[in-house]
């Protein structure tokens, strides 16, 4: 996202906050106009170059001219990161519900069985490929580490956000109504995972956990132990089934 206004570059990760900050900035597109480029804003399908242009790191969105060398340079810069396996899990929950969609946590990760077309067709705008990327290569420009003016940890969202608003001398409730306050149908990402699941994510996204100084942190016990090896769909069911008895008594 580029906002010229403020002359501020939002790197938007996937599964990182980024549609609220989009939004707080008035720049994200309505529905059914995704479908086409929005330059000015980059956001919305390319279909030229098939990038979802909101998602573009940085990399790609200098070597396609989307933006300049020269506003790369002068633009604030920030961008938002989260725990590898948070993101990874409610990824896979938003992929899988979003596109209706059943398959195995490896599948999605792997981009293979029920997820092969949506991870890997970049024919059309239902590619969702981007979702996969290592958030480390959002931090290379021609192979140099990027100096954001800020990086936010999704955990802190406020603080950091605050820290922008500061920065930009934007209004003091700026973001305070647009942070995305959505059902937290599973309490904790580590409810999910058993060992096969962490270690895909291990392997896949090392550099990641590496480079934003992220590890897994487990607050399973007890009956969470054994749900954790259910199946997906037995464990989707499980868990919501869950929030709702867990909703209706605290009424």
């Amino acid at each position: 996202m580029i906002d010229h206004k403020h002359k501020v570059i939002f790197i938007h990760i996937p599964k990182c906050a980024g549609s609220s900050v989009e939004k707080a900035f008035e720049v994200r597109p309505q529905k059914g106009e995704w479908e086409k480029a929005n330059y000015t804003t980059l956001m919305g399908w390319c279909d030229k170059n098939k990038i979802h242009l909101q998602h573009a790191t940085p990399q790609q969105l200098i070597d396609y001219g989307y933006i300049s060398k020269q506003q790369w340079n002068d633009y604030y810069k920030f961008i938002i990161v989260r725990n590898p396996y948070d993101r990874a899990f409610s990824d896979y929950k938003y992929i899988s519900f979003m596109h209706n969609l059943y398959g195995s946590f490896n599948d999605f990760i792997q981009g293979t069985g029920p997820y092969q077309k949506v991870m890997n067709s970049k024919k059309n705008i239902i590619y969702r490929g981007d979702h996969l990327y290592p958030q480390s290569t959002f931090f290379f420009l021609d192979n140099k580490h990027i100096a954001y003016n800020q990086v936010i940890k999704f955990e802190n969202i406020r603080e950091g956000l605050q820290n922008v608003i500061n920065d930009l001398n934007l209004p003091s409730k700026f973001f305070d109504t647009r942070i995305n306050k959505s059902l937290k149908i599973f309490d904790h990402y580590s409810l999910f995972y058993n060992r096969e699941r962490k270690k895909l994510i291990n392997n896949y996204y090392e550099n990641d956990l590496q480079l934003l100084n992220y590890e897994f942190e487990e607050r399973k016990k007890g009956l969470d132990l054994l749900w954790s090896q259910l199946p997906m769909k037995t464990y989707f069911k499980y868990r919501y089934l869950l929030s709702r008895y867990a909703t209706r008594f605290k009424k």
